[in-house]
C-alpha cells in the first residue's frame, strides 16, 4: 500500500475507533508492519495539531480533542469528564509514580486501608495487575493502563510531571526499605 494511502486509512480508522487501538493491532488490521504505522503516525501528528490531535503512547494510538478546547466540548455536549474522587485520584497518582507496586506499599504510604480504591481503580481499568512480587504471600503488582494515560493526556509515563525531593523520597521509602531488607535477607 502507498504510504499516503495508508496514512489515511490509518486515519480513518482512528477516526472510527473511539478508544484508538494499539500499534500492533493497527498493523496487523492493515495487513502492514509496525514501522509503516509509527511513520503514519508522524505524518497525522503533523497534521493535526489544533483542534483534535493524536495520542501516542509506545503502543496505543487515538484521537482526543485537545486541551485548549476540551472545556468547550465538555459544556456543548453536556458531559464532564469521569469523575475521580479524591481518594482514588491520590491513590491512582501513588500507583503511577511507583509502579510496579503492592498494596500493602500503598497501605504503608498512606498510613490506612487501599482495599476499596484498588477494586475501583481496577474496575474502571484505570490500573492492572501485573504480577506478583517474590516475596512471602506473593501479592498483586499493580500498574496503571492505558486507560490512565489516555484520561490525562499522557503519552507515557514518563510525561508525568516531576515529584520534588520531598514526596519523591516519602514515594521511594517504603519499596527502597522492602528491597533493602529483602536483599539484606537473601544469602
Amino acid at each position: 500500500m502507498q504510504e499516503e494511502i495508508l496514512t489515511e486509512v490509518i486515519e480513518a480508522i482512528l477516526f472510527l475507533e473511539p478508544e484508538g487501538l494499539s500499534i500492533k493491532e493497527l498493523a496487523q488490521r492493515i495487513d502492514t508492519n509496525v514501522r509503516s504505522v509509527q511513520a503514519s503516525l508522524d505524518v497525522l501528528e503533523q497534521k493535526y495539531v489544533s483542534g483534535v490531535r493524536i495520542l501516542r503512547s509506545k503502543s496505543h494510538c487515538s484521537f482526543i480533542a485537545s486541551e485548549k478546547i476540551q472545556t468547550i466540548l465538555q459544556s456543548i455536549y453536556k458531559e464532564k469528564p469521569e469523575h475521580i474522587s479524591k481518594h482514588l485520584l491520590e491513590i491512582l497518582s501513588m500507583i503511577a509514580y511507583t509502579q510496579p507496586t503492592t498494596k500493602a506499599s500503598l497501605e504503608q504510604l498512606r498510613g490506612g486501608s487501599c482495599s476499596y480504591a484498588i477494586q475501583k481503580l481496577l474496575k474502571e481499568e484505570y490500573i492492572r495487575k501485573v504480577g506478583k512480587k517474590d516475596v512471602p504471600g506473593n501479592p498483586f503488582l499493580y500498574s496503571v493502563t492505558q486507560k490512565f494515560l489516555t484520561r490525562f493526556s499522557l503519552r507515557s509515563i514518563e510525561d508525568l510531571p516531576p515529584l520534588d525531593a520531598h514526596t519523591t523520597n516519602l514515594l521511594n521509602g517504603p519499596q527502597a526499605h522492602a528491597e533493602t531488607r529483602q536483599k539484606k535477607s537473601t544469602p
